[in-house]
């Protein structure tokens, strides 16, 4: 298979005790395949790739990536199953969800970890009806070691401002990433553009964009997304539990607005 524009040399080989099938995606650091494991379950296989192995800081990344998400036992968090190295390539073996990222279509909290990456394309929705995390190359354990000072971790497009500024961070950095992710889901767009300096700034200091002008939604929703991305992160929900009763609370969404002018009429003709 090709991806980007390039040929995979593990497709249709062996690797270790795994058939390689295909690639699922690639990354800055690593590649994830699909893969039969000898037992004949079928798997996803994230592995560096030579570059990211080079670097200590990545292959502790890596490392702490396996250890924080193999111990969150949830059904919308990604199961992990095995960390290894095979001829010098290190990989996590994961379990192989069917379906779709929010990304392509348009609960870690509790458990004492921060995502710090969450966006759109790092929520699997899957075949069965679950939305899962997964991707926890940036995760931090909020009782393991302290990160690296002055470090901006995090894609600019959806981190916090206390990401954008290098303070320390909590849960409450994710629930800032939630809100950048419904407000990217509703609108069809991220809340800010630009160059990663001026991305950085928006997080901020710029106000939400009002999602009124951008989609049809009701007031308490936007009032939840606004709370969500508020720059303090004291004027955000305490926890991921008060967000999920906040949105149990919400009312029905009002219809989508008919189409005015041409568009318009050629529907109301069918």
């Amino acid at each position: 298979m090709q991806l980007g524009g390039e040929t995979d040399v593990w497709i249709g080989r062996r690797f270790g005790t795994y058939e390689i099938d295909d690639v699922l995606g690639r990354g800055g650091v690593a590649i994830v395949y699909r893969a039969v494991r000898s037992d004949g379950e079928v798997v996803a296989l994230k592995v560096l790739t030579p570059f990211a192995v080079a670097r200590r800081e990545v292959r502790e990344l890596f490392e702490q990536e396996w250890e924080i998400t193999r111990r969150l036992d949830h059904p919308n968090v990604i199961h992990a199953n095995r960390y290894d190295e095979y001829r010098d390539n290190i990989y996590l073996e994961m379990e192989l969800i069917p379906g779709e990222t929010i990304g392509d279509r348009l609960a870690v909290l509790e458990h004492g970890s921060v995502h710090r990456d969450s966006m759109p394309t790092y929520v699997l929705l899957a075949d069965d009806g679950r939305a899962v995390v997964f991707d926890f190359g940036l995760a931090w354990a909020v009782d393991g070691p302290a990160p690296a000072e002055g470090r901006v971790y995090g894609s600019p497009f959806w981190l916090s401002p206390e990401q954008a500024r290098s303070e320390p961070v909590d849960a409450r950095a994710d629930l800032y990433s939630l809100g950048a992710t419904l407000f990217r889901i509703v609108s069809g767009r991220a809340p800010f553009y630009g160059e990663r300096t001026d991305l950085l700034h928006a997080h901020c200091s710029e106000p939400v964009p009002d999602l009124r002008e951008l989609a049809s939604v009701t007031g308490p929703f936007v009032d939840l997304v606004e709370r969500l991305m508020a720059k303090d992160r004291d004027d955000r929900p305490s926890d991921a539990k008060e967000v999920a009763a906040l949105l149990r609370d919400l009312p029905e969404p009002p219809p989508p607005e008919e189409p005015k002018g041409v568009l318009g009429r050629l529907r109301r003709k069918r």
